[in-house]
């Protein structure tokens, strides 16, 4: 800063000479209280002090004559009186620091340093998110392939179902002999007519022998096919714990071991299909039309039996009163009776167990579609559980998909404040 009254002290430029010539680059002379000498002094002053600048320090720098009173003063006047702040020489000056400080070349090279370091470390970072999204996404294709295994195995049992709905069939047909054999047994002529007076049971009882007989070999089979499911599913998970650990760097879950979780599903599953078994026979209604068979069968026994005991307590009463002839007739008449309820027993007997075995084995192919459905639900329980069992590997894919996404949105926050700095450089 030199007076303009004296800009040529021998101390300041003493000073000036000294300063070193690195950081004469960033030396400005200006030259004070501008308003108090005309123009052409200004100049002269100007002149002189540029020839001295070269003379002391080997070059001339920017030299600016302002007058601080007139900048105050048009700044101060509203609106700003814009003819007195050019004739300050203010305007000149704020306009050199604006360029020296924003497009100074050591300033911008300065800035382009730190940006090309910034970019450089994004791409690090950019680089870095990459190679976890990519491992993250081989993960989940990994996962979705060890979950189309599971499939994959589930629909190979799934393809053996026609043939294993033909042995519960089988099962069906032969139990249905079975207790066709036991009704006829229990419909024969003595056993019936006792019935009469201790009362007949008959259609639930058959009902519920062959419910319990057809569960018990319908479980047989389900846990058959439940151990061959769960002995697949074993053989599977021994061989996916090195896979696991190889693909995904997760060792699989040992909370609940697999042999326990498979054991439970394989219980689930035999279950399953029993109850689906019983609630089948149920749903078929099978002795409904027994009972009404067997309704009218006893309604005739009861009519000769009650004839039989009417006329042998007719014929007992004509004995008592010694009447000739009458109580053998009578007798005789009671015994034909008995005959006749014997004969008709034997006759219905044949008839209704030959209609009720008819109708059971009608519904045989009924049965084997209904348990179509619930085998099939059932098969998907036990692969449900078992693909449960990879909980601890969706896990960990889940808390590296959660932790992965805030280092993305950072990073392109950091990006795009990048590139505004690149677009303002």
């Amino acid at each position: 800063m030199f007076p303009v009254s004296n800009p040529w002290g021998a101390a300041t430029w003493d000073f000036i000479s000294r300063i070193p010539n690195h950081s004469l680059e960033r030396v400005v002379f200006i030259v004070q209280q501008a308003d108090q000498r005309d123009s052409n002094d200004i100049e002269v002053i100007l002149g002189h002090m540029a020839d001295l600048s070269m003379k002391r320090i080997g070059h001339a720098p920017p030299i600016f004559a302002v007058s601080g009173k007139l900048a105050c003063e048009a700044k101060r006047a509203a609106p700003l009186a814009r003819d007195r702040l050019n004739a300050s020489g203010y305007p000149a000056l704020e306009d050199f620091i604006s360029k020296s400080v924003c497009q100074s070349p050591t300033r911008r090279k300065a800035l382009e340093t730190w940006r090309c370091q910034a970019a450089s470390a994004l791409r690090v970072v950019e680089d870095r998110i990459e190679d976890q999204t990519r491992e993250i996404n081989s993960q989940s294709r990994f996962l979705e392939q060890l979950e189309r295994e599971i499939d994959e195995i589930r629909e190979k049992f799934l393809t053996r179902l026609p043939h294993h709905l033909t042995n519960v069939a089988e099962v069906f047909e032969t139990e249905g002999i079975w207790v066709t054999k036991l009704l006829r047994k229990r419909l024969r002529a003595l056993p019936s007519i006792i019935r009469l007076f201790t009362g007949d049971r008959t259609g639930p009882d058959m009902e519920s022998i062959f419910i319990e007989r057809l569960q018990s070999a319908v479980e047989a089979v389900a846990e058959k096919d439940g151990r061959e499911v769960a002995d697949a599913c074993q053989t599977h998970w021994h061989n996916l714990g090195e896979r696991v650990k190889s693909a995904m760097g997760v060792a699989l879950n040992t909370t609940h071991p697999i042999d326990e979780t498979l054991a439970t599903a394989k219980q689930r599953f035999v279950a399953r299909l029993g109850s689906a078994a019983r609630q089948g026979i149920g749903n078929l209604k099978v002795r409904n039309q027994l009972d009404k068979e067997l309704r009218r069968r006893n309604l005739a026994l009861k009519s000769f039996v009650f004839m039989t005991l009417v006329l042998t307590i007719a014929g007992a009463v004509c004995g008592a009163l010694a009447t000739p002839w009458l109580p053998l007739i009578l007798c005789a008449l009671a015994s034909l009776f008995l005959a006749g309820g014997i004969m008709a027993a034997w006759v219905t007997r044949s008839a209704i167990t030959r209609d009720f075995q008819y109708r059971l084995l009608d519904t045989c192919g009924a049965f084997a579609s209904t348990l179509h459905s619930d085998y099939e639900e059932a098969l998907r329980v036990v692969f449900r559980d078992y693909t449960d069992s990879l909980g601890e590997v969706r896990t960990h894919l889940a808390r590296e998909k959660i932790a992965i996404e805030p280092r993305l949105r950072r990073w392109q926050d950091l990006f795009l404040t990048l590139q505004a700095i690149e677009q303002a450089l």
